[in-house]
């Protein structure tokens, strides 16, 4: 029990660190969400992993809130999948996180370009044990000038 509180208060620390630590490069971040990966090993309980998951699309949507996020490889991410639209005005970005019972809880982030705006992110759909849920969270990047 005891080495279980151990790891669950350096995780959160960790965690919460890396979720409020804001960063000034792409490569910053995708380092962080890499890390954060790294951390999600499979005998973590399922709260945790959660947690891990929510600070992973916190990241990403900053990430990509930034001017070079839609043309930025990301290759490093080797657990997020992504494609382009072949007008290439949208960009995909998947991942999952594999729960204690064998499921998977899916998530990931729109990316869209327009002529007005340089980004637009669309952030957080999740699918878990069923049902598509949908959070609303959009970040909103203006084109410089």
């Amino acid at each position: 029990m005891r080495n279980f509180i151990a790891l669950f208060t350096m995780l959160s620390a960790t965690t919460f660190s890396l979720w409020t630590q804001p960063f000034s490069t792409i490569r910053e971040y995708e380092t962080a969400i890499q890390q954060c990966f790294e951390r999600a090993v499979p005998s973590m309980p399922d709260s945790l992993k959660t947690n891990l998951n929510d600070t992973i699309e916190s990241l990403f949507a900053s990430a990509l809130a930034l001017p070079e996020a839609f043309s930025y490889a990301f290759d490093s991410l080797k657990k997020i999948g992504s494609i382009f639209s072949r007008d290439e005005k949208v960009r995909i970005f998947t991942w999952d996180i594999q729960l204690s019972d064998g499921s998977h809880q899916y998530s990931g982030m729109i990316l869209y370009r327009t002529t007005m705006m340089r980004n637009l992110c669309f952030s957080g759909w999740r699918i878990m044990h069923g049902p598509l849920k949908m959070h609303q969270r959009l970040c909103w990047v203006r084109k410089p000038g």
